[in-house]
Parts: structure tokens; sequence; C-alpha cells
């Protein structure tokens, strides 16, 4: 526990938000999350996730202590200060603290809240409640203490780096606040733990979502890096955290081309009357090789065109343009094609979604009977099969080949580098085959205990995605992947979890670079159903197909295909609202990846 402020970050400026939150005008109350459309076919059902309550808006400028306010009052009047705080270095609510107490860091970290703070004051002799708060006291002797007590419906939380975690349903964060009377009798906050606490409705108001993009090891594709800042922040901080690093988790699985010890020589990003922002850097750039300087021209030209008043960038140190020579191209979001391939007539096909005519995919043999899982490569090569959940078997080349048995095996992934990947057992390890067939055991010590259920790299091939279920339960991590000089998986770092409202997970895959589909239950659901699941925000459910086996995505939500009990084979919609069937006889989609 600490008191009082420090000095926040200065010379920041305002932004849009990138998921495009509304403006809020002093009536409006925002309303969080995605609503599921009503299904237009056979075996489609509505969404049931339920939506948050997003809690109190707070807009203009908050009340000052009133004289005579009472602890409640004065720790209430605090919490709503802080939202306005975070765009006038919480001068108001610094009003309600006392003028010793000089620790307080409120950018610490972010919690956001739905409904209302419930407060109660203890002293040794009496516990008043919140709804008492309006009653008469007798002004308080200077130097009197009281503690008041609570706690809050925590949604998420958000690191002082801009890292997003959502909070499991029901959890809860205790508030603890000492108050002392001042001189005048005026009760004042004397500690307090670090950072601020915000309802949902004023988080979307006052922070927006960036994508920070570093670039793979083998400088091929940039991979996100999602993080929140204040909105009027946002420009300068979304660059500095270019200059800082990745958070800790994908450090070891991208590569900085940012020479040790540059940071912004003006604490600002200035964008001119055409769009061209402007990041100023300190010398240690100039070491920076012309390559490297190209690469982080195009991090910051992805990072900086987020904001819609952004159009190019323009580098320079100490006010001197810094040369680039020659563009760098890295990919962005690379797209796995458009049809997906699927497990029909004992063949891997690849289906024209526009006409529905399925090909035969070149180099591959017949499929086992009992397909329960696909996954291919680029081009479909190489194909794998699960077989019930015990045979891993490739069906590219001359004839299969079986490359792993075992109970429970997790539904395979082909990353980019043409490694296929599975699990099975507890111990610690997932399963890996090189282009050449060859078995590679990869520890991993966080996974021993657990069973993995599925398993799915990223298109960029820097990070990867599991469904797990242990003595904690079942739950969905992101971690890293480190690989070699040669693009081989070395080791995986320790994970983070998503989607913490899911109550049980089947399968996963990739939407895009920074969403997720889960196949599971969310909510009040019975049956499993399809979620999206963003690497950071929160997770919601989609219109759902009846008696879904499994599901696999293209690039988008519009992308998303299940595979139903009955082999029948769904498609979203263009506009991502329902899905639409078609095809039968299918066993299993997937796309690359």
């Amino acid at each position: 526990m600490r008191s009082g402020p420090t000095p926040a970050p200065s010379s920041r400026r305002a932004t849009w938000s990138r998921r495009g939150a509304a403006l809020l005008a002093a009536t409006v109350v925002a309303v969080l999350a995605a609503c599921s459309s009503l299904p237009v076919t056979g075996g489609v059902h509505a969404g049931t996730t339920a939506v948050p309550g997003p809690g109190p808006v707070y807009l203009g400028t908050p009340d000052s202590p009133q004289e005579g306010a009472s602890p409640l009052e004065i720790v209430r009047g605090f919490i709503d200060a802080q939202a306005a705080g975070v765009g006038d270095d919480f001068t108001v609510a610094k009003e309600f603290l006392a003028p010793d107490a000089t620790g307080w860091d409120p950018w610490d970290s972010v919690t956001v809240f739905s409904g209302e703070p419930t407060l109660t004051v203890r002293t040794a002799a009496q516990a008043t409640p919140a709804s008492a708060r309006k009653a008469a006291a007798p002004t308080p002797t200077p130097g009197a203490r009281t503690v008041v007590h609570g706690g809050l419906a925590s949604l998420a939380t958000v690191a002082s780096d801009g890292e997003f975690q959502q909070e499991a349903p029901n959890r809860t964060k205790d508030l603890t606040f000492t108050l002392e009377a001042d001189q005048d009798g005026q009760w004042r906050i004397t500690e307090l733990d670090d950072g601020i606490e915000m309802s949902a409705a004023n988080f979307e108001y006052v922070y927006r979502s960036v994508s920070v993009y570093f670039p793979t090891t083998d400088h091929q594709v940039l991979v996100p890096d999602v993080r929140w800042f204040p909105q009027r922040t946002a420009q300068t901080q979304s660059v500095q955290a270019v200059l800082q690093g990745p958070v800790a988790w994908l450090r070891d699985s991208v590569d900085s081309v940012v020479p040790e010890g540059t940071t912004l020589s003006v604490d600002a990003v200035a964008v001119d009357e055409d769009g061209v922002a402007t990041v100023d850097l300190t010398a240690p750039a100039l070491t920076a090789s012309g390559t490297d300087r190209a690469v982080l021209l195009q991090q910051l030209t992805a990072v900086l065109t987020q904001f819609p008043q952004v159009r190019s960038v323009r580098l320079e140190v100490a006010g001197s343009p810094l040369k680039v020579t020659g563009p760098a191209s890295l990919s962005r979001d690379p797209s796995p094609g458009d049809d997906p391939y699927v497990v029909t007539g004992d063949r891997v096909r690849l289906l024209q979604s526009a006409t529905g005519k399925q090909e035969v995919v070149n180099g591959t043999v017949s499929t086992p009977a009992g397909v329960t899982a696909l996954a291919v490569g680029t081009n479909g090569n190489p194909a794998v099969v699960r077989v019930g959940a015990s045979q891993l078997v490739q069906v590219t080349g001359e004839a299969r080949r079986t490359l792993l048995t075992g109970d429970a095996l997790a539904s395979p992934s082909v990353d980019r580098f043409r490694w296929i990947w599975s699990a099975r057992g507890e111990d610690g390890h997932l399963e890996l085959f090189d282009r050449d067939g060859r078995h590679v055991r990869l520890a991993v010590t966080w996974l021993q205990g657990r069973t993995v259920r599925s398993v799915q790299v990223s298109r960029d091939g820097a990070r990867v995605a599991l469904v797990t279920e242990g003595a904690t339960g079942v739950q969905v991590d992101l971690a890293g992947v480190v690989r070699s000089g040669a693009g081989a998986p070395v080791r995986l770092s320790d994970p983070v979890t998503v989607g913490a409202t899911l109550t049980d997970a089947r399968q996963v895959v990739w939407v895009d670079e920074d969403d997720l589909a889960v196949l599971g239950r969310a909510g009040t659901a019975t049956s499993p159903t399809v979620n999206v699941v963003p690497v950071a925000d929160y997770a919601r459910s989609l219109s759902s197909v009846s008696d879904v086996e499994s599901i696999a995505s293209g690039r988008g939500e519009s992308s998303l295909y299940a595979v139903t009990t009955a082999h029948e084979l769904f498609g979203r919609r263009a506009t991502g609202a329902t899905w639409l069937s078609v095809a039968t006889g299918v066993e299993a989609a997937a796309f690359p990846g």
C-alpha cells in the first residue's frame, strides 16, 4: 500500500479508438461488447454471452471535495474523479488526498469495473454502509483516523505498460482507504493502493487499444503486441512502446531493431496538417543499419497509421532527417487464403468458397476413416489428420505415415516453417515434427500436469495458442515461440491466459493477427459455440450452430467455418453475422496455420 500522487507522463496527444468507440455526449451511456445477430438458417441460434453492466459514465469536470463530506463521500468522489484525471494529471482526484500523501502512483494499473463499488466505513466501534453515508455526523477531531473498505466487480486490469488482462467472471477487487481528519476537521485520504479504478464505460471513452508491431526474428512478418493507452497520449506512448520493446511473453519471440538507449528526443509525436507524423529520436538511433532503419520505419508506420489523422511517418534524430535507404517489406496479418481445406470423400480437398467446387490437393493420399481434425501447411502441404483422438497421420507423400499415437492427442497445427505441432499426455511436452518427419519433443515446464486439447500456431509463427486442462480447469493460453536461426522451435515463453470468461473450451484457431476463435462455452451456455477471444480485449460469443464438432478460420470473422457432428460445414455470411450451410459430408476443415 502506498500513499499520495506522482507526476504523470507528459506531452501526450489525443487519438480516436481503434475499435471505433463512439464519442460520448453528456447524456449518453456507453454499453460494452457487440451483440450477436439472430439466426436466419436452420440449426443456428443466438449468442449467449451476457453483456456486463458498464457501470457509471462520468463526463465533464468532476466535483471537488465538499465541506463536511463523510469518509464514504470522500472515497466515492475520489473514484469518480479518476477517469477525468487521466487527462489532467489527476488534478481534482488529488484534492481528495492529504497533502502528505506523496507515494500514490496512479499509472501503476487500471482496474476496469462494472456496477457501483460497495463501500463501508470500519472503525473500532462501528461499520457504516454506503447507504447510510448521508446521515448527519459530528465534525471529526483533527488527527482522527478511519478506514473505508469496499469492493468492486472487476472486469479487466491494464498494467502500467498497457497490457490488458480480462478477469474471470465474478472477480472482486478489494479496496482499502485510510483517511485522517485535517486541522479543519475535513476527511482526506492518507493511504491507498497504487493504480486507479474506472467504470467500463469510462474506460471505453478514456482509453483505446493500439497494436504495437515488432518484426519476427527472420524479418518476414510484423507481430502485433496489443496495448491499451489513454486516448490523448496513445500516439506518443505507442511509439515509446516500440522503442522499449515488447511485453515479457513476446520478448524472445520477436526482434528489436532499435539501438540500445534510443528514446524520443521530444516527448511527443507531432502530426502536421498533411498527416505526416514526425518521430524525433535520440543520437543512438544513428547506429542502426540501413536495413534496420527501414524495418523501424515500417514498424512505426504500421503503429501510427492506426490513428486516422496520420498518413505517413518521418524519422528524425535531434531535428534532422534520419536517412532510410529503401522500404522494408515485412508482411502484416498474412492471409491463409480465401478457401478452406476439407476432408471429404476420404481425401483432403480445397473447397472453393465462391463456387463450391472441390479439388483434391496435389500430393495427398486417401485419409483414414474417423478423421476428427485436419491441419495443413501452405498450399496444403503438409496435410495431417487426427484419427479419433489416438492417431496423428500425415497424408502427404506417397503413402500415409503415422506420426504419433496415444490417448487424447491434441488437434494439430502446421506453422509457416512447415513444422507439425500436437501434444499427448501430461508430462509437459509438445510433440513436433519437421518437414522431413523428424520427431522433436519440446519441453514446456508450465504444461506439466495439464492435458493439451488443441494447439494452434499464429500465422506469423511467433505465437502459439493452446487449450489446456488441469487441476485449475480449462483455459486458453498464449505463449511466444522462440526459434533457432533455421526456424526450428526451441522453447516457449511463460504463458498469458486469455478468454477468462470461458467456462469450457475444446479447440482454438486464429481469426486474424490479434483475435482467436475458441469452440467452447461461456456464461450460461450449455453447449459449445464459437467465441471470439481477442488477445487483449473482452471475449464474446457468436450466434451458434447446433452440435459443432470443430472449427476453422481464414482471416476475419466472415471466414469462420464450423463442422457439425452430422458432418455439415457451416460458414459465416459475408456480413459476419450469421451462419450458412456450405457443404455436407465434411469430416474436418482447416486453413494453413
